[in-house]
């Protein structure tokens, strides 16, 4: 099992970050925000401001990638959530 530590020593393992990661894209879809191409969301979790990436093909998750801090990437699609 792979763990990955918060900055407050916290520990978490990869699948709980990505099924909280997959749940956002879900409300993102729900609320039609998502568009064809590289999406960028904007959201908290556990009151840090976290980015992810996700790239969307023929109605499909690409790519998926997570990161705490907000991206200064210049994408057409930016969803604040």
């Amino acid at each position: 099992m792979i763990i990955l530590k918060e900055d407050y020593g916290v520990r978490v393992n990869k699948r709980v970050i990505t099924d909280k990661f997959i749940e956002i894209i879900k409300e993102a879809d729900i609320r039609n925000l998502l568009k064809e191409g590289p999406n960028n969301i904007v959201t908290k979790i556990n009151g840090k401001e976290i980015t992810i990436r996700a790239f969307i093909k023929n109605d499909e998750v690409i790519s998926l990638y997570g990161f705490m801090d907000l991206s200064n990437r210049k994408v057409n699609n930016k969803i604040y959530l």
